[in-house]
């Protein structure tokens, strides 16, 4: 028991948001899906995630538009994927020796490596260029050879990296 509450106090939240306070979020309606340049997924990935960005913020009240189609804003998101990442968690074991007994002292350790994906996330004014909200998210990334899983890992990320992003006012 005492292992699993350790485990879960590792797997804490990686998630920041930020926003620009005095942006007028509240005349926003329409907006379109753009992959950042930089970001190093594969094309279906990047339709998973784009997917996930369209229903999550349909499910908001907002309406998706088509590109080249005059919008009130863009989601640009980007996603890396480190491959290999050392966990910041190790295990050691020891015996030892106590008062006029001799004794010797064996350890080792064990360093878990897996891979993490970081999403960000900018909403950005067309007019201006602005980034105007933002919000990134790494998370442990096992789910590389199910498609299924990969599917529902970056829904689930993109829906609570949305959370914090207010409802479409009703107009």
């Amino acid at each position: 028991m005492s292992v699993t509450l350790f485990f879960a106090g590792c797997a804490g939240k990686n998630g920041v948001s930020d926003y620009d306070p005095d942006y007028p979020i509240q005349r926003l309606q329409t907006f379109v899906v753009k992959q950042n340049g930089a970001s190093g997924i594969s094309p279906l990935d990047g339709e998973r995630i784009e997917a996930a960005i369209v229903q999550t913020l349909r499910a908001k009240g907002y309406t998706a538009a088509a590109t080249g189609v005059k919008n009130d804003f863009v989601v640009e998101y980007a996603v890396t994927i480190r491959k290999d990442v050392p966990s910041n968690v190790s295990f050691g074991f020891g015996f030892g020796s106590f008062g006029r007994n001799i004794g010797a002292s064996v350890g080792t350790s064990v360093t878990p490596r897996h891979d993490e994906a970081t999403i960000q996330l900018h909403m950005i004014d067309p007019a201006t260029r602005k980034v105007f909200w933002s919000a990134s998210d790494t998370k442990r990334f096992e789910t590389a050879d199910d498609p299924h899983k990969r599917a529902a890992f970056f829904k689930a990320r993109i829906r609570e990296m949305l959370a914090a992003f207010p409802n479409a006012r009703k107009g």
